[in-house]
């Protein structure tokens, strides 16, 4: 292994990890994940916007103008509606009953709003630096993984794509350890998992607002939306760049995707949920798994779980499966002290 290097950190106390679930192309195709799929009352239903957002380009369906959420109230009380834009609620990135309110949530905002003014690149590419750092995991040798180690990989012809948002990502960094609030710098690694979860969340949010009014996407978000997990901080960073060679080349078979998913542990069910990060697109990535037979029947049953309202049977099983790539081959610190009460 590699030398690793790690800050100096305090105040002990780290989000637990969430829990990781196998997920079945069957499991997609009946009524929910473990039948939490989220039931709406009849009577209340209301045509919704179905206009496609420009970050999430492929992600909202078509099928938005059949499916649409029951009509939420604006009329709702104060605390209801402070609840519904809280921030912690809304990112998922700190959980309250963890930490000292007043610094989670200043920490949560600060991390969103660097994301959403340095990062340009899509979710789908923020999803596939996540990817490539994750790739190089060896489950057999316990090598590799999430490590920050991509920054130092940019020469190789698979990273080519990744070079801008690499900048970005650094660009997040540099302002979260600029920040009062922030007590010791955060690792690049962990930087680049928040950066994705911020975007691909705040794209499954555009998702569910396309079907409802306008004007109550943050309400609506709050009732129906499915939140991500809240992500373990503390990785340690590399200080070189890990094995080389352990990653498809552009225009590689969906058969060798698979083969790089089955050397890092993960499954196919993980690899189709993942699918926008082999080609760093939307429809291309879903494009190449469907070439394989032996990815149509899973791929089928997640665009069945896309065309839910609420599409809980696809997020759900997506957020764990991107926890998974944003743990393998990860060394934490023992106490994290990114702020106070942390």
């Amino acid at each position: 292994m590699m030398a690793t290097t790690v800050s100096h950190v305090t105040h002990a106390r780290v989000a637990p990890m969430a829990t990781t679930t196998k997920v079945t192309a069957r499991t997609m195709r009946t009524s929910g994940v473990q039948g939490r799929e989220r039931r709406t009352k009849p009577g209340y239903f209301v045509k919704g916007r179905t206009e496609a957002s420009k970050r999430c380009r492929g992600m909202i369906s078509a099928s938005n103008e059949a499916n649409s959420l029951p009509e939420v109230s604006s009329n709702l009380d104060r605390r209801t509606i402070l609840m519904g834009t809280s921030l912690l609620a809304a990112a998922g990135l700190v959980p309250p009953q963890a930490y000292a309110a007043g610094d989670a949530a200043k920490f949560a905002t600060l991390a969103k709003e660097a994301v959403d003014e340095n990062v340009t690149a899509s979710w789908e590419i923020c999803l596939k630096a996540l990817l490539h750092d994750a790739a190089t995991y060896d489950k057999a040798t316990k090598t590799g993984g999430i490590n920050g180690s991509l920054q130092f990989e940019m020469d190789r012809p698979e990273n080519a794509i990744l070079k801008e948002v690499v900048e970005q990502v650094s660009a997040v960094k540099a302002v979260l350890d600029a920040s009062d609030i922030v007590l010791t710098p955060i690792s690049w690694s962990d930087t680049l998992v928040l950066t994705g979860l911020i975007k691909t969340t705040a794209c499954f949010k555009d998702s569910l607002c396309s079907k409802v009014k306008e004007g109550a996407c943050d309400i609506a978000y709050q009732a129906y939306g499915n939140k991500p997990p809240t992500p373990k901080l503390g990785r340690i960073d590399a200080v070189s760049a890990d094995a080389t060679g352990l990653i498809p080349a552009d225009g590689a078979s969906a058969a060798e995707f698979k083969a790089m998913f089955d050397r890092m542990g993960l499954t196919k069910t993980d690899l189709c949920l993942l699918a926008p990060a082999l080609t760093g697109d939307y429809a291309s990535g879903d494009a190449l798994l469907r070439a394989d037979p032996q990815f149509v029947g899973i791929m089928d049953g997640l665009e069945k779980a896309k065309r839910d309202i609420t599409r809980t049977s696809y997020e759900v099983p997506f957020y764990r499966a991107y926890i998974k790539i944003a743990s393998l081959g990860a060394k934490f610190v023992d106490k994290v002290g990114y702020f106070q009460g942390q």
